[in-house]
């Protein structure tokens, strides 16, 4: 009998220090946690399909929704028409306070969460992210 997967978190995001600030977020709630990062919606199209090929998708996605090529609002899209991706909770996670990327993301059913500036207010706000999915 195999041991089952460790939980995976794939996480799009372009800013470096933002990466690095929600991978220690994350993996103090949960030091087994695995976490992909990608700088793109297209690094993290071809991650989710490398994922899909190896069987081990992500039990979430966090997505920044202003990153260069594919931004986060066009890699939503293409995750949400594809029924295989369907399953995997999205969550946007964005220093967007925008009413559009509001609208955005109530139309296309994912939680939008605005970046806070603080890190104790960061923390918090991965908390909540994850404490109903991982």
């Amino acid at each position: 009998m195999s041991a089952p997967q460790p939980k995976s978190v794939l996480h799009l995001e372009d800013d470096k220090d933002d990466q690095q600030m929600l991978k220690e977020v994350l993996t103090s709630i949960n030091p087994d946690l695995h976490i992909h990062t990608a700088g793109s919606g297209d690094e993290g199209w071809n991650l989710l399909q490398h994922l899909r090929s190896s069987d081990r998708l992500p039990h979430l996605v966090i997505v920044d929704l202003n990153m260069p090529g594919m931004d986060g609002k066009q890699f939503i899209k293409k995750v949400k028409s594809d029924d295989v991706f369907t399953p995997i909770p999205l969550v946007i996670f964005t220093t967007s306070s925008s009413p559009m990327d509001r609208l955005f993301a109530e139309s296309v059913g994912v939680k939008l969460f605005t970046k806070p500036l603080s890190e104790p207010e960061f923390f918090e706000s991965v908390k909540v992210i994850v404490e109903d999915l991982l």
